[in-house]
Parts: C-alpha cells; sequence; structure tokens
C-alpha cells in the first residue's frame, strides 16, 4: 500500500503543521484598548440579557485581556482582594483541587 507523501515529506509536513498552529495561538484580547473591550463587554451583556452581572464581565475580560496583571486593574472594575486571592491560588496552586472532588 502506498501513502500520498513519502515518509519525509510526511514528517516535514508535520512539524510545520505544528508549528503554524503554535504560532496562530494568541491572546485574541491582548491588543484591544481598554475602553473599546468595556464596550465591547457592555453590547454582549446587552445582547445576551447578562446586565446583571455587568461588573462581573468587564473584570472577566479585563483579567483574560492581562492575565499577569491582574492586580494592577484600577477603577470601578479592581478586583477585591478576595477575586486577587482567588486567581493568586490559581497561579501557586495550579493542580490544588477541592477534596469532594475526589469522593
Amino acid at each position: 500500500m502506498t501513502t500520498p507523501f513519502p515518509p519525509s515529506d510526511k514528517s516535514k509536513s508535520s512539524q510545520s503543521s505544528k508549528s503554524s498552529v503554535c504560532f496562530r495561538i494568541q491572546n485574541p484580547l491582548a491588543g484591544i484598548p481598554h475602553t473599546a473591550l468595556l464596550s465591547r463587554v457592555e453590547l454582549f451583556a446587552k445582547n445576551t440579557g447578562l446586565q446583571h452581572i455587568l461588573l462581573l464581565l468587564k473584570k472577566g475580560a479585563l483579567v483574560a485581556r492581562d492575565p499577569t496583571n491582574y492586580e494592577d486593574i484600577a477603577g470601578e472594575e479592581q478586583l477585591e482582594e478576595h477575586e486577587i486571592e482567588t486567581l493568586r491560588d490559581e497561579v501557586l496552586h495550579k493542580w490544588r483541587q477541592p477534596r469532594a472532588l475526589y469522593m
């Protein structure tokens, strides 16, 4: 049985597709200015009926836009201390799970 690609071509094709996938994975929110991002979140909340959690959506969008600087968010969207602690725990104790998960 023959294959459409000789072995060397197949491995090269596989390697190039892997590197292009890694290259394409980027944060889609990274280049959006603060006010534009918040405007998009407000529009999303309005269109989906989620205005009751608008502040939470804004905080989430700002954290997602720049995950390493969540402690520096200022203004109305500034994270509360327990939110900062929760995110810090996610970074410092990535694999910590609640006991109930294993029962």
